[in-house]
């Protein structure tokens, strides 16, 4: 059987999407694997696009900060609410990658290498965020605590230092939604202890 009709020109976007390596192959019964994989995860990602995009909101309005990557958890979210079940899903992706991110491959027919590594970083970053938010209550609490007064004593000069510094880094979050290892070890530390700054927050208020 010859392929889906553009599926060549979706293959490597939707590597992007999925995170995952796609063959390729002529072979339609992998390829009808591949698209049915995508249609799980758009029906997946839907209702999940729209809750990170509300937690990502409450959580960085709640902090009093622009949400870095706001624009891709947008776009990501206006991506995936495109349904691709009533219709051919190749196109309908391809047409949704034009809408959303104006790519060109739906109208020009051919694969542009830029916008899968366009695509890549979007994605990435929404990926960052999702993980991020993993730690929700964690910045809750440690921004809570920065808000409290800490009375000047001498006895407690440590104290403030740490709280000064945890309060320093929660000023900027983005270096902490690119790395999740530094987010554990630098501003909220890990449960087990290993490798928390002295002045991060699960430290500081331990």
């Amino acid at each position: 059987m010859a392929k889906p009709e553009n599926w060549d020109i979706l293959r490597p976007y939707a590597e992007r999407l999925l995170n995952a390596t796609l063959e390729e192959t002529p072979d339609d019964a992998l390829i009808s694997q591949y698209r049915q994989q995508l249609r799980q995860h758009f029906a997946e990602e839907r209702e999940e696009a729209s809750r990170i995009k509300r937690l990502a909101q409450d959580l960085f309005n709640m902090l009093e900060l622009s949400n870095p990557y706001q624009e891709e958890v947008m776009q990501v979210k206006a991506l995936y609410q495109t349904e691709i079940e009533s219709g051919n899903d190749i196109n309908l992706i391809l047409y949704a990658l034009k809408e959303v991110f104006t790519y060109r491959a739906f109208d020009e027919s051919q694969v542009f290498e830029e916008e899968v590594a366009d695509l890549a970083l979007r994605m990435n970053r929404y990926r960052h965020i999702k993980t991020f938010l993993r730690y929700e209550r964690e910045i809750q609490t440690a921004y809570a605590y920065c808000k409290q007064e800490i009375p000047d004593l001498p006895q407690l000069k440590e104290i403030r230092k740490m709280q000064k510094g945890l309060a320093t880094r929660l000023k900027d979050l983005k270096p902490y939604i690119d790395s999740e290892v530094k987010l554990k070890t630098e501003l909220i530390g890990s449960e087990s202890g290993g490798g928390v700054a002295p002045d991060s927050g699960w430290a500081s208020i331990r």
